[in-house]
């Protein structure tokens, strides 16, 4: 997971995932490594900034597919919910 490196998530926060998530959710994240990476670009492109702590306490978001996320930030005004998710990450999960 030192992928995640390259988009600012420090090692600590890596770490932390590790030590909260079993090993199913480790390797999900490893296979699917080219998905968690378009997701956090997209996240960064519309401006999303709490992504450690997005992907900290809900790494499942960052396995769906990139499709299915930008099709379900499309059905808000996206500046809108990127807004509510900078100030209270937990809002992601109503999207």
């Amino acid at each position: 997971m030192e992928y995640l490196e390259k988009y600012g998530i420090p090692n600590n926060i890596i770490e932390e995932i590790r030590m909260k998530y079993d090993e199913i959710v480790i390797e999900n994240m490893r296979i699917e490594q080219w998905n968690v990476e378009k997701v956090i670009q997209y996240f960064q492109e519309i401006g999303i900034i709490p992504i450690n702590e997005i992907i900290l306490n809900h790494p499942n978001i960052f396995l769906k597919d990139i499709n299915q996320v930008m099709k379900a930030f499309k059905k808000y005004k996206i500046k809108e919910i990127v807004d509510k998710i900078n100030i209270d990450s937990n809002t992601i999960i109503k999207v």
